[in-house]
């Protein structure tokens, strides 16, 4: 659709479909003299979103938005009106916005600073069609995360999202996402078999235990409890069920590996024997996005433990594929084109999957499909970099549904099964807090 598109960079305006539409250029916001009480020390050699302080305006769940700040217009003050120095008072990573003081510098432990700066709030608009067939521009509200669609009027159908994002000096290509297909799940994602005894007592009415088991993003301590991807999919399984009775347990570990499971000794609530196999579930559903980090050869060994000690333990196990992450870290070869998953270890997953005929639940394909519906992907991201809101986890819970959605469509109490469904949700975050 892009070629119905054509700029006037530095007009803000476009043709679509040979109709001039002006846009709105994005504004910077300004903050003056926002009090920082006992700022940090700067630690050059931490991660660059944990080296300092995020400065407000701009922070994201467990961050700031990167590209959002202006660094040339950070202005840091004394309590008592005097000017601060960058590279003698304080440091600032301009592309992340956090802030720290420098030993030896004119900040304290425990003063107060004044903080003074410009900001981009990222917006989403809309080229919008109504019925009869006129065009408009709907602009979208300004946020520092997670910016929403702007919400269309009864008869109107969404052509072209444009999203602005960071400091916008003119409109680019990049910033244009037209919309080439409706969202539809069941047609993007494989039909798999799901798990044969799982389905077998989930039929039968019999109690079944779920384990979701990963990283931060199954832990999903930054969401409420009914938003993470497991709960999500636990209540759609009982509704798509409901005369089963499901128990959900939940055993996440921010910032680790599968590995790191594996290599915890007796004892620790993470002892993958001890809380993992040793729970007995009837099915674990594995989501480990940390692990695309690892050597492949240790994919290869850590999957193919895993594989045997849950067929020895009498374990089912349905793999989920990762989410994207921020676009510089998925090494994408055409930025303009993120439909297909560029990454080594997604595709060692499904190749994994396939010849051990693993039931794969493949959310990195519906990640894939939002660049089709004209969505970034980024604006799922919580916290501007790899945790996925409350709209990207219900993306892993469609890919799970999928696999247990009745061939014949429907839910059971819609094919003529009775009964309610009952779902206990144990989370081992509470239960196992160090």
């Amino acid at each position: 659709m892009k070629n119905n598109v054509k700029l006037d960079a530095e007009a803000w305006s476009l043709r679509f479909n040979g109709i001039s539409l002006r846009l709105t250029p994005p504004r910077p916001v300004g903050v003056s003299d926002e009090i920082y009480e006992n700022l940090p020390l700067f630690r050059r050699d931490a991660a660059p979103w944990t080296q300092g302080r995020p400065l407000r305006g701009i922070a994201a769940c467990e961050g700031c938005q990167t590209g959002a700040l202006d660094p040339a217009s950070v202005k840091v003050r004394s309590e008592s009106g005097g000017r601060l120095r960058r590279g003698r008072d304080y440091d600032l990573n301009p592309f992340w916005g956090v802030i720290g003081r420098l030993e030896n510098g004119r900040i304290g432990d425990g003063e107060s600073v004044r903080i003074s700066y410009r900001c981009f709030p990222a917006r989403l608009d809309s080229v919008v069609r109504d019925s009869a067939g006129r065009l408009r521009v709907v602009r979208g509200c300004p946020a520092v995360t997670l910016p929403e669609p702007p919400p269309l009027e009864p008869g109107e159908a969404r052509m072209l999202n444009i999203f602005f994002h960071g400091a916008c000096a003119r409109l680019t290509e990049a910033m244009l996402y037209p919309v080439q297909e409706a969202e539809d799940w069941r047609r993007v994602l494989p039909r798999q078999s799901p798990p044969p005894e799982f389905m077998k007592k989930l039929l039968s009415g019999k109690k079944v235990r779920i384990l979701a088991w990963g990283d931060s993003v199954t832990e999903g301590k930054y969401l409420p409890e009914k938003d993470r991807w497991q709960n999500q999919f636990a209540a759609a399984l009982s509704a798509l069920y409901p005369h089963a009775e499901i128990e959900l347990e939940t055993l996440g570990w921010g910032g680790r590996t599968m590995s790191a499971f594996f290599d915890e000794p007796p004892g620790s609530p993470y002892h993958f024997q001890e809380h993992v196999l040793g729970r007995k579930p009837d099915l674990v559903i594995s989501e480990f996005v940390n692990d695309a980090g690892l050597p492949p050869e240790k994919w290869e060994e850590n999957f193919s433990r895993a594989l045997s000690d849950f067929r020895g333990n009498g374990t089912e196990w349905v793999i989920l594929t990762p989410h994207y992450v921020r676009s510089d870290w998925m090494n994408f070869p055409d930025s303009s084109d993120t439909s297909e998953d560029p990454r080594p270890y997604v595709r060692f997953i499904r190749e994994f999957a396939r010849k051990h005929r693993i039931p794969l639940a493949d959310a990195s394909l519906l990640y894939g499909h939002l660049r089709k519906e004209g969505i970034p992907y980024e604006i799922l991201l919580a916290n501007g970099i790899n945790h996925p809101d409350r709209r990207g986890m219900a993306l892993f819970s469609r890919a799970l549904l999928e696999l247990f959605r009745p061939a014949c469509g429907g839910n059971a109490a819609e094919r003529g099964d009775s009964g309610t469904a009952e779902k206990k949700n144990t989370n081992s975050e509470k239960e196992h807090e160090r």
